[in-house]
């Protein structure tokens, strides 16, 4: 019997990391997408699993299991790294606009695969006749 117990404990100890340290999840999703868009902004919320959001910088860059932030990418501007799970864009110009986002390593390699997400911003007088109330009718 003891040697049976000192066999489950040594797998136990080994699978120790793999059970304790799932695959990090991310789910991203747009906030009032068309309202937003109207207006020439995006708003993002990620849900995250199976990591502890960490400041990069304040973990000296330095990979650690179960750890990591958020980089978002509008359209080809500059990474965002940080540990905000909701970020808006304002004064975004009309037409299609891709927001990149995925989880990252203390050290900024990708933590799995990138969700994309798009919204389309109407051209400026359809944005102002959307703010305009409607004329009234005399007869």
């Amino acid at each position: 019997m003891k040697s049976y117990a000192r066999a489950v404990l040594s797998c136990a100890v080994l699978l120790w990391p793999a059970m304790a340290f799932a695959d990090p999840t991310l789910t991203a999703k747009l906030v009032d997408r068309d309202a937003k868009a109207r207006k020439g902004e995006m708003t993002v919320e990620v849900s995250v699993g199976g990591l502890e959001l960490t400041d990069a910088a304040k973990a000296m860059e330095q990979p650690r299991t179960g750890q990591g932030h958020i980089h978002y990418r509008l359209d080809d501007g500059p990474v965002i790294a940080t540990t905000a799970t909701k970020l808006s864009f304002h004064e975004l110009g009309a037409g299609a606009h891709s927001l990149e986002v995925r989880l990252a390593g203390n050290d900024h390699k990708p933590l799995g695969p990138a969700q994309k997400l798009s919204v389309t911003v109407p051209p400026k007088q359809a944005q102002s006749a959307a703010r305009k109330p409607a004329a009234p009718n005399n007869p």
